[in-house]
């Protein structure tokens, strides 16, 4: 038989969150998954979403109007499974299926934590308790980092199970993609330190756009360039100019082609005040480059404590650059940090152990649902328990095993 599994997510603009859905749906659909995803905004990856053939629904932005919404589908469409991703699509969908009295497993990805923003007292608060809420009507936390695990533990956000699932990476496509050429505005032997976010406050980009004046002074020759966009972008053009860089450092705006252009790029910084587990990073690293980033808790989780990358201080532009000038002039350790980030990538954050591991959650998930079903359309239904069947493709391929790993 074939399940229904509803997404719901704030946006499917480029970001962790849309890019995670982009790896996993595919893989869904393989295993004989009907799925659909419910966003705020469509965005450019949701384009790319519906161009691949999956039903992508904008219900506009996802605030207390689009409750209602929610709760008709849910009782419209009687999904088997619902997955949501993100510390808003967490709250309102929780809600809208505890309104609409769905059977429905709740699957619920905190791709960032919302208490883990940079924000006044009261309302780091109040996103701690909304992320309370949503862990007591969910049946499953899916954290993307132990870090996340813990501090949601440490501020009493529980469900009935906590599953630690990091991001994956499809080598096999990012390699394949990343064999286009790529041309930086002439300056191929120079130097480029790149950064690759959405322009917004929690990634920093004013950040990296000083330290990139500070290894300018020391390195005329090299050169730096900010893919992505996003409200911040003018500010950055405009301090890129006030600090002399305007022939040094390009701002691209949202790129299809960001394998390609890492190729091109010699270290990769983000420099983020708060982060969940960023794609950009592990596309990076898993192309052999070596990266620099926040000290952060999930990225130091990702960069094995510095063992795989360079860790330096958040909001310090003069730490950055001084960390960003020594690796300029050491190739050799250039090449040992790429080497460390690649094999990390392949211990750790591949796309098949994520699909795999999310997978599991579901066969727990719906077995459970159906081994306490009594009544109903999904019990006539004949729900099976043994989680073979429900992971075995219309091909006849074997069942996807669970992780078999513990909870967190």
């Amino acid at each position: 038989m074939r399940y229904r599994v509803i997404h719901v997510i704030g946006t499917m603009e480029v970001g962790g969150g849309a890019g995670h859905l982009l790896a996993l749906v595919p893989a869904l659909r393989r295993e004989g998954f009907d799925v659909e995803v419910l966003t705020g905004v469509m965005g450019r990856t949701g384009r790319r979403m519906q161009d691949a053939g999956v039903p992508v629904t904008v219900l506009g932005p996802l605030s207390s109007s689009a409750l209602p919404r929610l709760v008709r589908r849910f009782r419209r469409q009687h999904p088997d499974l619902i997955h949501l991703h993100g510390s808003r699509a967490g709250f309102l969908g929780s809600v809208a299926a505890w309104v609409a009295r769905t059977p429905a497993p709740l699957i619920y990805t905190a791709h960032a934590f919302s208490f883990k923003r940079v924000l006044p007292g009261p309302l780091r608060w109040g996103a701690t308790v909304a992320e309370r809420v949503t862990g007591r009507l969910v049946d499953t936390i899916i954290c993307v980092a132990l870090a996340d695990a813990r501090a949601a533990a440490a501020r009493g956000i529980v469900a009935k199970h906590v599953e630690v699932i990091p991001n994956g990476i499809d080598l096999f496509a990012l390699t394949a993609e990343a064999r286009n050429d790529v041309q930086h505005d002439g300056h191929s032997e120079a130097l480029v330190i790149g950064m690759i976010a959405r322009l917004v406050p929690d990634k920093d980009p004013l950040t990296f756009v000083r330290a990139a004046a500070g290894v300018a002074v020391r390195r005329p020759a090299a050169r730096f360039l900010v893919v992505g966009d996003g409200p911040l972008r003018r500010e950055v053009e405009a301090e890129s100019r006030r600090l002399g860089l305007s022939d040094r450092l390009r701002v691209t705006g949202f790129r299809d082609d960001v394998p390609a252009l890492l190729v091109g790029m010699d270290i990769i910084v983000l420099p983020s005040r708060w982060e969940g587990l960023p794609l950009a990073v592990l596309e990076a690293m898993a192309l052999g480059k070596p990266v620099v980033c926040s000290r952060l808790p999930t990225l130091q989780e990702i960069l094995d404590d510095g063992r795989a990358g360079v860790l330096v201080p958040p909001g310090d532009p003069w730490a950055l650059a001084d960390v960003l000038v020594e690796l300029a002039d050491d190739p050799t350790r250039r090449a040992a940090l790429g080497r460390a980030a690649r094999d990390r990538v392949l211990e750790a954050y591949t796309v098949d152990r994520m699909v795999v591991r999310t997978l599991g959650v579901y066969r727990r998930a719906l077995a459970h649902r159906g081994s306490n079903a009594g009544s109903g359309e999904h019990a006539e239904r004949g729900w099976e328990v043994g989680g073979a069947r429900l992971l075995t493709n219309p091909g006849g391929r074997a069942g996807i095993p669970s992780d078999g790993g513990p909870h967190a």
